[in-house]
């Protein structure tokens, strides 16, 4: 996470990392996939009892006016106000009372901000050039990014995300599919990311969403193309009609890359039948 979130790369490996600093944390089973050890989720998962801070979260403001005082008294009232902010931190009682009992720290891991975090890093990773991050964990994020979304998308209650959050992943959820130069620019690790029924499902449930939406400020063109898109008989498959074009004009033509990554994309997209459950999720595309 510090490699996605902050910009920085460990000094150690991952894994060496995860071994020695984390052991009574997590363990690496011999297919190489990092699991929580037993009894330790149930320590550190905790359920959110209070609204998500958010970006757009009203804030308090405070203007102060002095007239007529005394240099004393407003030298002593400005001491008291510093004091109060940067030691006490203005911890009041439920009666209005104040206190200065530390509070207790906890850990809190949310499997909600966990999904949500990886899907913000995945649109900055997938919007800039490609690189080293891109080249090491860019398959997964392309690959998973339907899985991430549905929790996100899904989350209700004091779990559920803010106003710009879900203005930045409709804004690169519309991007993704109405310039697919994104997929493009990252064929080298998105060659077998294909998505089937189900996983494109989600990112039309993204843009079918009117909060979401009305949030972008689409042109009168755009808005046509989704109108277009929700009233085919196949919403799923006229959503990806631009990004497999783009596969089929491109990837096809091109003698570098493997051709059987632009087989299984358009294998997947003419897979996209209405209403057959079997084809909602990842199938291996078989070399005849």
């Amino acid at each position: 996470m510090q490699y996605l979130r902050f910009n920085e790369t460990l000094f150690q490996g991952l894994g060496d990392f995860l071994r020695k600093k984390l052991s009574k944390i997590f363990k690496i089973d011999t297919q190489g996939r990092v699991l929580v050890m037993d009894g330790i989720e149930d320590i550190v998962v905790k359920t959110r009892d209070k609204p998500r801070n958010t970006a757009e979260e009203p804030q308090i403001s405070l203007e102060i006016k002095i007239t007529n005082a005394h240099l004393a008294t407003v030298q002593r009232f400005l001491w008291d106000l510093s004091r109060h902010a940067t030691l006490d931190s203005f911890d009041f009682r439920a009666d209005g009372t104040a206190t200065s009992e530390t509070p207790k720290s906890s850990i809190m891991v949310n499997k909600v901000d966990a999904h949500l975090s990886i899907v913000k890093s995945a649109i900055a990773l997938l919007r800039a050039p490609p690189s080293e991050k891109t080249e090491a964990i860019g398959e997964y994020l392309i690959r998973r990014m339907p899985t991430h979304l549905e929790v996100v998308r899904s989350a209700t209650g004091f779990d559920e995300v803010g106003y710009d959050d879900k203005k930045t992943i409709g804004k690169f959820v519309f991007d993704l599919f109405d310039d697919p130069d994104i997929i493009q620019r990252h064929r080298s690790v998105c060659g077998e990311c294909y998505w089937y029924g189900g996983e494109v499902k989600v990112f039309l449930d993204w843009l079918q969403d009117d909060a979401v939406i009305g949030s972008l400020g689409l042109s009168k063109s755009d808005k046509a193309w989704l109108d277009d898109i929700n009233r085919a008989r196949n919403p799923s498959r006229r959503l990806m009609s631009r990004m497999m074009r783009m596969v089929a004009k491109t990837w096809l033509r091109k003698r570098t890359g493997e051709p059987n990554h632009a087989a299984s994309w358009i294998r997947a997209f003419l897979a996209l039948e209405v209403g057959n459950p079997a084809l909602h999720c990842h199938e291996p595309f078989v070399r005849y």
